[in-house]
């Protein structure tokens, strides 16, 4: 069911694999690009669904774009819609091509809100025409309740049939909803038999130009691509007029929810990557590499050899149980899950040691700080030599299981604190380090964060979750190789394991 949903969308197509092998397209990788911030995106994409398409199967002889025809029949049914009359009305029609399909549908969501026998009777004559039962067609409807619902373009509430008493319940256009079903209203619709006929030069400029305006639309910075667009206008140009689409129009067209796999891959090949480095001028949310990007905050441990242990590295224990483990289990991997499933719900009494035995084990000198000592603000501190004090703020499982912004902050008055104070040898440039559980899955305001403290106080932090720790700990205790001194003192981002 996802995978359907999400090839209607656009974001996945079938590999070379088979139909249930499936890969992101460009246009879904920049969904998740969009981080917390995707509503807007989505909201396109879903006014993109269209049939025909080459993207999903659909039976009988459709031509419709069904968001497009569902929000301009709200528009003319008085701003509002019920689940019955999505059914009889707009999700019904087979086509919204006819210069009066829009009114025609609202004409007859209109007609059945007389009294209750109406919609009943219609809603009886939908499903017996379409050989189904009606909860059936109820269910079909659950999605596009929800998604207009959550992108704010409805609202629910209630209302009286015409001729009776007897209320019923309906979904209502917010101002964003009637914005969107207005702009739809006056935009062209292209559809994949209108652009299949197209030399391929102009195809493709139209598929450029219709994507790209409309991640525009959703905030994402297309600067990057403004000299490619700019290059293909003579081509846009020609291809509107050929259309007979005035310039200034807004374009609904999707391509990758409509065009082929191999016209896809001639469009937007995966070698261009001007097309895949784009931010979301709202957020600073990147893709790519480009402007916005912070790929340089994932940094891959540099590894050298163990040097000799020296007297202060008292980790003999947990390094025997490390490396115990590490024979129990058939690769590294799963010895580091068994070692994090063993410390899931640490509190810090047990989490802030063991940390520091972990740095211990990796031959770098570490301590938890003091309990009740004001001037020790940090949980721990790690010493690459005499002169590089590296603070630790520590988050146990038990505090957090996912590490916040709010322990972002802590390491940098960490830093503050110890460089106003001097209680303990370091400089400015040694980052200031985060240990905790996990990482979030959507890392987003972090790295900004990060980026943005790094830039207005030249100060590093760095992330490490406790697998990538454990990691590194049994790959030390087993196989002699720890992480390079200096790359934690440098450390800027998150460490991956």
């Amino acid at each position: 069911m996802y995978a359907e949903l999400f090839r209607a969308l656009g974001w996945l197509h079938p590999t070379e694999l088979g139909a249930l092998h499936f890969t992101f397209t460009l246009l879904g990788s920049q969904v998740v690009a969009a981080g917390k911030n995707y509503l807007p995106i989505l909201g396109e994409t879903v006014v993109g669904i269209s049939h025909p398409s080459h993207v999903l199967t659909s039976k009988g002889n459709h031509n419709i774009r069904p968001f497009g025809l569902l929000l301009q029949t709200m528009l003319e049914s008085d701003g509002c819609i019920s689940r019955d009359e999505m059914i009889v009305g707009p999700l019904s029609a087979s086509s919204d091509r006819e210069p009066n399909a829009v009114s025609r549908t609202a004409d007859l969501v209109i007609s059945v809100r007389a009294d209750q026998t109406a919609i009943s009777h219609a809603l009886a004559q939908t499903a017996n025409a379409q050989g189904v039962q009606i909860n059936t067609l109820q269910n079909y409807t659950r999605w596009p309740i929800a998604v207009m619902r959550d992108l704010g373009w409805t609202t629910k509430t209630r209302r009286r049939y015409a001729n009776s008493r007897r209320s019923f319940e309906v979904h209502y256009l917010t101002a964003d909803g009637r914005r969107v079903a207005e702009r739809v209203a006056r935009s062209a619709d292209l559809r994949l038999n209108d652009v299949a006929v197209l030399p391929f030069d102009e195809k493709k400029a139209i598929s450029l130009h219709a994507h790209y305006s409309m991640l525009d639309r959703a905030g994402f910075d297309i600067d990057q691509v403004r000299f490619t667009l700019e290059a293909l206008e003579p081509s846009i140009r020609r291809t509107l007029d050929r259309l007979q689409i005035l310039r200034e129009k807004d374009i609904v067209f999707s391509p990758f929810q409509s065009l082929s796999i191999s016209d896809i891959k001639r469009i937007f090949p995966s070698s261009e990557s001007v097309a895949s480095e784009l931010t979301l001028a709202s957020t600073g949310e990147s893709s790519g590499t480009g402007r916005g990007s912070r790929d340089h905050l994932f940094v891959k441990p540099k590894l050298v050899e163990m040097l000799p242990e020296r007297d202060y590295v008292s980790t003999d224990e947990l390094r025997t149980q490390l490396s115990d483990l590490r024979s129990k289990h058939r690769s590294l991997e799963s010895a580091t899950d068994a070692f994090v499933e063993q410390h899931n719900s640490d509190t810090q009494r047990e989490f802030y040691p063991l940390v520091v035995d972990l740095i211990g084990v990796l031959g770098i000198e570490a301590e938890v700080s003091r309990g009740g000592v004001n001037y020790e603000r940090w949980d721990a501190c790690a010493y690459l030599d005499e002169t590089s004090a590296i603070p630790i703020e520590i988050k146990s499982p038990a505090e957090e299981e996912y590490l916040s912004t709010k322990a972002v902050r802590q390491a940098l008055e960490n830093k503050i604190v110890l460089l106003a104070r001097g209680s303990l040898n370091t400089t400015r440039e040694v980052s200031t380090v985060i240990v905790g559980f996990r990482v979030p899955n959507e890392r987003g305001d972090m790295s900004l964060l990060i980026d943005d403290i790094y830039s207005a106080y030249s100060v590093s932090i760095g992330v490490i979750d406790f697998r990538t720790l454990g990691l590194l700990a049994i790959r030390c205790a087993t196989q002699g190789l720890t992480i390079d001194p200096q790359q934690l003192g440098s450390l800027r981002g998150f460490l991956r394991g």
